[in-house]
This record gives structure tokens, C-alpha cells and sequence, in this order.
């Protein structure tokens, strides 16, 4: 079970995305439509995508891998850490993808 620590540092770590999708969903929501502005929403909105694509897949991989700790793989410099890190890199993109293609 996850403690309170543990879902404030997830969000610490995850500030950048949960930020990108605040940005471009009140960028998107408040500007209206013109050429421009429709040009810069489509942008704000695969930024917007992405960040919740890597929300997503942070989210997924914790809870199919709890027990892995990918910054203690990276730093002990195994060949074990380095295939976990390396799946996990995989996993991630899968996901990042999918959602990005609107798989």
C-alpha cells in the first residue's frame, strides 16, 4: 500500500508532466480558435498528450512493478540493473506511444 510519501514524491517527480498538462489544457480552454491560435493549441495539445502519456505509464509501471527501483538499477551498474532499466524503457515508450497514437 501506497503511503502519502510515497504519492508526494511520485507527484515530485512527475511535475513537469502534470504541469505541461495544466499549461496546455488552459491554454487550449481559455484562447479561442483562430488560425494561430489553433496552430498553437494543436502544439499545446500533443504537449498535453504526452505529459499525460508519461503520467500514465509512470502510473502503470508501479503498479506492475513495484518492487522494482529504477534508480537503485541504474546505479548499482550490473548487467541485471541495466536489463531491468532497459525493459522499463521499453515499457515506458509502448505506452507513451500507444496513447500518443490514440492507440
Amino acid at each position: 500500500m501506497a503511503t502519502w510519501s510515497d504519492v508526494t514524491s511520485d507527484v515530485k517527480r512527475l511535475i513537469w508532466p502534470i504541469g505541461t498538462m495544466v499549461a496546455g489544457g488552459l491554454y487550449i480552454r481559455l484562447l479561442g480558435s483562430e488560425v494561430l491560435k489553433q496552430q498553437f493549441g494543436i502544439l499545446a495539445w500533443k504537449a498535453v498528450l504526452i505529459g499525460i502519456a508519461t503520467a500514465f505509464a509512470h502510473f502503470v509501471r508501479v503498479q506492475l512493478f513495484p518492487y522494482i527501483d529504477l534508480s537503485e538499477a541504474l546505479a548499482e551498474k550490473t548487467v541485471a540493473g541495466s536489463l531491468q532499466l532497459l525493459a522499463m524503457v521499453i515499457l515506458y515508450a509502448a505506452i507513451i506511444g500507444a496513447v500518443c497514437s490514440g492507440l
